[in-house]
């Protein structure tokens, strides 16, 4: 649909960024492979659009942290979503991956992104096109990466706070690294000023140390505190018995045990009703929400999932939206009652 779009109007500006490394492997457990860069460099040869595909390698190794930004400019519209856009999430066959999507019409916000994009990232001789063969190698790279990553741990959105006639408050956050990580800050401030209820979606129950001793606290505070999580069956690195194991397929198992001690833990505040966790499962379909509700006057958007490895490996953005009068609520329960 991008190539055909470009082919139909030239002058459309059509860039896509993905990371560099996992763009370039196949499935996690499958045969070696160029991956997605494949597929990248065919359509572009067969369609010779002005489409443009660029990696970016926030990390020497995908292992080390990745490319996890979220958001797609079309114009002055943003559409935010933790989703990929792939067959399985926008169910183009059968099985689909639940997720959420946000439509924010603001030109300064859209602004900001792609300020960012062509600023820090575009402009560094790091991120390549990944759509022309001969594709490039890690190790020609391998210089000008580590600036960008030092680059990157400093970078932030500009003029991230954005005003509009409905007392809406829209901020944007960016954070890479455990230090000086600006997201985290905000993620963690949201635990902690919750007065009232706290409602927490998250694909994986394995939260950081720090998240997870603002979650006690609130618990033992006597504040609400709901978590929508994903089954193990209903997890991205599931595999179901009939198919041959491999070790990332211990994942969902994982975490199913942490989030059994954890509720084991906290027994006491289950019994009263100040915990209420929902487990999300549907036939052969998975789960991948994210996001936070406090107060029900702030809520964060984001592809966080508020585990180790998005609060100190990968770069993550997300959105807050402080909204005072609750204009937002009716909608944000009438999601909530289709996910429950």
């Amino acid at each position: 649909a991008l190539h055909l779009a470009s082919v139909a109007n030239p002058a459309l500006e059509v860039k896509v960024l993905v990371d560099f490394h996992r763009a370039q492997r196949g499935l996690i457990g499958a045969a070696k492979s160029d991956g997605n860069a494949s597929l990248y460099c065919e359509y572009q040869e067969k369609y010779q659009s002005n489409v443009q595909i660029f990696g970016v390698p926030v990390k020497a190794k995908e292992l080390f942290g990745v490319l996890h930004l979220k958001g797609f400019v079309i114009d002055d519209t943003l559409l935010y979503s933790g989703a990929s856009l792939n067959n399985v999430y926008l169910q183009y066959q059968d099985r689909y991956r639940l997720d959420r999507y946000f439509l924010l019409k603001q030109a300064s916000l859209c602004d900001s992104i792609i300020n960012f994009i062509e600023q820090e990232l575009l402009s560094s001789e790091a991120v390549p096109r990944i759509d022309t063969r001969p594709l490039t190698k890690f190790n020609d790279i391998k210089i000008v990466q580590k600036q960008l990553m030092r680059t990157l741990k400093q970078a932030g959105y500009a003029h991230s706070t954005v005003q509009n006639e409905q007392a809406l408050g829209v901020r944007l956050f960016l954070g890479l690294g455990r230090r000086n990580n600006e997201l985290n800050r905000v993620i963690k401030s949201l635990f902690d000023a919750t007065e009232q209820e706290l409602v927490l979606y998250t694909p994986y129950f394995n939260f950081p140390a720090p998240l997870m001793r603002s979650l006690r606290r609130l618990l033992k505070q006597g504040k609400q505190v709901t978590i929508v999580v994903g089954d193990k069956t209903a997890n991205d690195f599931y595999l179901p018995p009939s198919e041959p194991f491999s070790k990332i397929g211990a994942l969902p198992y994982l975490y199913e045990t942490i989030l059994h001690k954890f509720l084991k833990s906290q027994k006491r505040h289950i019994n009263n009703g100040n915990l209420n966790v929902y487990l999300w499962q549907h036939e052969s379909n998975s789960f991948h929400l994210k996001g936070i509700c406090s107060d029900r006057k702030y809520h964060l958007l984001s592809g966080h999932n508020l585990n180790p490895r998005a609060w100190g490996l990968d770069i993550e953005n997300g959105i807050l939206l402080e909204d005072p009068e609750q204009s937002l609520m009716p909608s944000i329960d009438n999601e909530r009652a289709e996910i429950l």
